[in-house]
């Protein structure tokens, strides 16, 4: 028997996002304990950052483990800013 949280991501997955799209296509999402704004219309990073909270997870942890206190970094060719919020 499927758990609850499985129901979940399925229902999400197949109907949930669709219904989105069409109706309230702007959500909030929880990214590297950060709050940020996505358009579920975008195929790619909006319906990724949605279902699954999280893209390129291995390049967000080695941003977090380096010491960039009082750098400047440059978010070159950035779509959405996911990794400057990071």
């Amino acid at each position: 028997m499927m758990s609850f949280n499985r129901w979940r991501q399925i229902w999400k997955r197949r109907v949930w996002i669709s219904v989105l799209r069409r109706l309230h296509p702007i959500v909030e999402v929880q990214v590297g304990g950060r709050k940020m704004v996505v358009d579920v219309k975008d195929y790619v990073l909006g319906r990724i950052l949605y279902l699954d909270g999280q893209y390129e997870a291995d390049v967000q942890g080695l941003m977090r483990c380096m010491d960039l206190q009082g750098s400047v970094c440059l978010d070159i060719g950035a779509n959405i800013g996911l990794h400057t919020i990071v």
